[in-house]
């Protein structure tokens, strides 16, 4: 048999079902079902013959017709990690997650407080420290967005209290007068309310534990932060702490700290606090080693709850149990990928409408190239081995296949492209090939 190996199925990944809930083997157990195409396979002996040539003065070209040829695209199914956080860093859904509680209570509501915080953000631009506030922020707004994607920041970021606090800003930013962190929450799982400030440090802790858990540890990279496209170095991971970690310097020089200090701040205040207090004025601090230091703590608490260790109603809930849920979360996504089974698609191409142009360039007298500049297969049926699938996604699976076009046509472009770089292979041989 002749085969073609397909090249970065990772990449070409076809999620076809979400939110799966797999056998109770399966280290994940709510999942995306995804098809990735492995190789093509078709009979060592691909019969061929020559219809038509012709020559120019840069070599020769040859039309070829093919007998009817069986084949197969070998596949397989992986289950993926399928986050449930529902937004992203600009509040925008980011999945198809039915929704949850927390976001603003329309569109329209949503869109005017975009358009606030946009505002907002372009006066704070217009000044000198501002402008270097945000300039900081931008630098790390993908680490940021990454981040906030988690499922685990994400249990923590769409609830109730948060938009309240949002909901709170907002009304309170419309006037220049009005107290801004003045307001109490109660948080989903912890036993007493948390202040505005209280809240505010509590959700920065929570980014900052995120974010030291995408770094690499023992030299691999973690589940939450893997090599692609959108992977972070542990150099600009450890960058983006230490950017939130100078904010949360600038915010105490007005009073108000992670201690518990607080003072009550408006607008004009905060606006009046940011002309004299520039970044760049700020002591150099490494809050990198502190969030890590930070992350051993829990780590190591974790270690004494299993032997027995008491904790209080507030570890559960707050720091320590969002630390459980990130290191689940890592667990979870370096099982994405899971194979859940291997297959095949399985037909015949017609004779009819199976044909290729090669182009057989020479110099000289010599033959310097070869080029197939045309293959086309026809239209054609194919049958999947569904029967290996596992009735938990077998019939939604099915269903896919015969209502999604996007799937078959997949599948022939794959097969056109392996029957493609198998003639290619074969091309030189089909030159000696008579009329």
């Amino acid at each position: 048999m002749k085969t073609y190996q397909i090249k970065e199925q990772k990449k070409n990944r076809i999620t076809l079902l979400r939110h799966v809930s797999l056998p109770a083997e399966n280290t994940l157990k709510e999942a995306s079902v995804a098809l990735e195409f492995c190789e093509v396979v078709v009979p060592e002996d691909l019969r061929v013959r020559a219809k038509s040539a012709e020559s120019d003065a840069q070599g020769r070209r040859k039309h070829f017709e093919f007998r009817e040829t069986p084949f197969q695209v070998k596949y397989r199914l992986v289950a993926g990690y399928d986050p449930a956080t529902g937004v992203d860093v600009a509040g925008n859904p980011c999945n198809e997650k039915p929704e949850k509680n927390g976001e603003a209570g329309s569109n329209e509501e949503k869109e005017e407080w975009l358009n606030h915080a946009r505002s907002e953000r372009k006066s704070l631009g217009e000044t000198k420290n501002g402008h270097l506030f945000l300039q900081a922020y931008d630098t790390y707004t993908d680490v940021y967005n990454a981040a906030i994607k988690t499922d685990a920041f994400g249990s923590v970021w769409k609830v109730d209290s948060v938009r309240d606090m949002a909901a709170d800003t907002h009304t309170a930013l419309n006037s220049d007068d009005a107290e801004i962190n003045d307001k109490q929450y109660d948080v989903e799982g912890l036993p007493d309310p948390l202040s505005y400030n209280e809240y505010a440090f509590f959700m920065q802790a929570q980014l900052n534990y995120t974010l030291e858990a995408m770094k690499t540890q023992d030299g691999k990279p973690s589940g939450l932060n893997l090599p692609g496209p959108d992977y972070f170095d542990d150099e600009t991971v450890d960058q983006s702490i230490d950017a939130i970690g100078r904010f949360i310097d600038a915010v105490s020089l007005t009073g108000n700290t992670q201690d518990g200090a607080s003072v009550v701040m408006t607008r004009k205040q905060v606006y009046e606090a940011v002309d004299k207090n520039s970044p760049e004025d700020l002591p150099a601090a490494n809050h990198r080693d502190r969030i890590a230091e930070e992350m051993r703590y829990y780590r190591e608490r974790m270690e004494c709850e299993q032997n027995g260790l008491e904790l209080t109603e507030k570890d559960k809930y707050g720091r320590e149990g969002f630390y459980r849920r990130l290191m689940n979360e890592k667990a979870l996504r370096s099982a994405d990928g899971k194979v859940l089974c291997e297959g095949a698609f399985s037909g015949v191409i017609p004779a009819d409408g199976f044909e290729a142009d090669i182009r057989y360039k020479e110099e000289n007298g010599v033959l310097s190239d070869i080029v197939v500049s045309h293959i086309n297969i026809p239209d054609l049926d194919f049958e999947v081995d569904s029967e290996k699938w596992d009735e938990a996604y077998r019939s939604a699976l099915e269903e896919q296949f015969r209502n999604v076009s996007f799937v078959s046509r997949s599948v022939i472009t794959v097969l056109r492209e392996g029957i493609g770089q198998i003639v290619r292979k074969e091309a030189a041989k089909y030159e000696t090939i008579r009329i």
